[in-house]
């Protein structure tokens, strides 16, 4: 997986994606139910920040991190009090406990499955008791793979479709305890065999 050539494709398509997913993800309004209001949330791989800027004009105390600084100048301008933060989701430096909820869009899909389980031991120290992860990723048995991106034919990204049962087992790995999950069978770019599917858990 190639974590600077895909920054540079999201820094070159940021507006375009902007656009074409201008909405918050399908499945936010069933995180509500977890969260209470004006509890801190942690939306990592943010993007253009529609996650964010929803949940904070909902009362949330939200912080945005991405690599990409088009789509965070995009976020940044868009009305809200959400705080946005260049980062890695590999160097995470928050303090133990310090969030009542993370939000990891699409941005596991972008890392290798050792990269992934690495990931989430360091969320279960920045989460609190009983806090809870909302998970959107792409699953199948395709494994790592590189398209053609669909915004921009002259780029490429790199993308890990995770097996369903490696994600299950990664976050049990990691003292994660899934509350439910959503699939539906197919994807943005219709991809054979691969589903779009959310998972909410919480750390146990």
């Amino acid at each position: 997986m190639d974590k600077r050539k895909n920054v540079s494709t999201y820094d070159s398509i940021a507006y375009e994606y902007d656009k074409l997913f201008s909405a918050p993800s399908c499945h936010i309004k069933d995180l509500l139910r977890y969260v209470e209001k004006e509890t801190a949330i942690l939306d990592l791989g943010c993007g253009s920040g529609n996650n964010a800027v929803y949940l904070s004009n909902l009362g949330y105390n939200v912080t945005g991190i991405d690599a990409s600084d088009n789509m965070l100048t995009i976020a940044k301008n868009k009305k809200s009090h959400a705080k946005f933060i260049q980062g890695d989701v590999s160097q995470l430096n928050f303090n133990n406990n310090s969030f009542n909820c993370i939000i990891l869009s699409y941005i596991l899909c972008h890392l290798t499955n050792n990269q992934v389980s690495n990931c989430l031991a360091q969320l279960n120290h920045i989460l609190q008791d009983k806090g809870i992860l909302f998970i959107e990723l792409f699953t199948g048995e395709l494994g790592e793979i590189t398209i053609t991106e669909p915004l921009n034919t002259t780029l490429t990204t790199d993308f890990n479709i995770i097996r369903i049962e490696d994600m299950e087992t990664m976050l049990g790995a990691n003292n994660f305890e899934i509350i439910k999950t959503y699939s539906k069978p197919e994807t943005e770019f219709g991809w054979p065999g691969v589903q779009d599917t959310c998972i909410i858990a919480h750390k146990i």
